[in-house]
């Protein structure tokens, strides 16, 4: 099977608060993987793609945050041990940097947890 990323992903557990573009509720969520192109997150309900959201990422131990705006790639259930179930009770979602500062990209790609 050919690999279609772009950017290689780095493991990374952040807390995230998000909010869809248009909505007055922000929600929680919990990044499992960055890239120099977006991240990777658990959210409750299936988020629709080219849903537009803004994203604020918390680091453990550290006073800095990253802020982005960012594009839903894709949302789907999330599988636990190659099965879905049903109803799904969380989903995996991509997202795609649309705008984010090099500083902020900079450091999200360079952060190691401790």
């Amino acid at each position: 099977m050919e690999e279609r990323r772009r950017f290689v992903r780095l493991q990374a557990w952040l807390t995230a608060s998000y909010q869809v573009v248009g909505e007055s509720k922000p929600l929680e969520s919990i990044i499992r993987s960055t890239s120099a192109g977006g991240v990777g997150f658990f959210t409750e309900s299936r988020l629709a793609p080219g849903a537009i959201l803004e994203v604020t990422l918390a680091f453990p131990n550290q006073q800095r945050t990253v802020r982005f705006t960012g594009e839903v790639r894709w949302s789907g259930p999330l599988l636990l041990e190659g099965r879905s179930p049903n109803p799904p009770r969380a989903f995996e979602t991509g997202i795609r940097f649309l705008r984010i500062s090099p500083e902020d990209q900079a450091f999200l790609l360079n952060y190691a947890p401790e």
